[in-house]
């Protein structure tokens, strides 16, 4: 694996990680919220957001696993299709955006 798709991977890894923490730091405050006999009805809408977030981060994640795995681009972008993405780009410098979700990149040079 070249370095950029290290990177590429890392980069999602770090994304998934940091979204663990403020999900975690988010029920954290919840608690501390509800202990404190405070409304927690704003900080639970947060955290469905913040979960969400995450849960998009992950899939992320997988899908640049098998992404990465794939020897061709047009295996890429068959992927991509299954998953109702599109793939943009070229021999390993695609970017696959997810209908709905944010562009991420799951290829790199």
């Amino acid at each position: 694996m070249s370095t950029d798709r290290r990177a590429r991977e890392a980069l999602a890894q770090e994304h998934v990680a940091k979204g663990r923490a403020i999900v975690e730091r988010q029920r954290e405050l919840i608690a501390r919220l509800r202990s404190l006999g405070h409304d927690t009805d704003e900080a639970t809408r947060l955290l469905m957001q913040f979960e969400t977030s995450l849960a998009i981060f992950e899939a992320d994640l997988a899908d640049l696993g098998v992404i990465l795995t794939c020897e061709t681009d047009e295996e890429a972008k068959q992927f991509a299709k299954e998953r109702g993405a599109h793939v943009q780009g070229g021999s390993y410098g695609a970017s696959v955006h997810v209908a709905g979700g944010p562009a991420t990149p799951k290829r790199s040079h």
